[in-house]
């Protein structure tokens, strides 16, 4: 697959193929690299959240689901992904706090 090495869009494309063909590694470099592109791309961060939870990177996965849902609070594919990759690590599950987007 040929792709523009500078769009983050490109990356999380490429990276969201190796992921569904089971491709972890290759995937977490893509998502790495849309992110370091683009560092405010929730959803980058949340399919990066898939990988390292598949990968057992618990700490990880953890981290970025939270930036996701910090990036944006209404992506409910990663406060679902927070939760599974919390219970994944065998840590207690703590409170999620609420938050909102903010109003315009």
């Amino acid at each position: 697959m040929e792709l523009n090495p500078r769009s983050p869009d490109a990356h999380l494309a490429r990276g969201t193929l190796r992921l569904r063909s089971g491709v972890l590694n290759e995937a977490l470099e893509d998502f790495d690299l849309a992110i370091a592109l683009d560092p405010r791309y929730a959803t980058a961060y949340n399919k990066r959240c898939v990988v390292t939870t598949g990968l057992g990177l618990p700490a990880k996965a953890i981290a970025d689901c939270e930036k996701a849902v910090a990036l944006d609070p209404r992506n409910h594919e990663a406060w679902i992904n927070t939760g599974r990759s919390t219970a994944r690590s065998g840590a207690p599950p703590t409170p999620l706090r609420a938050t909102s987007a903010p109003s315009s």
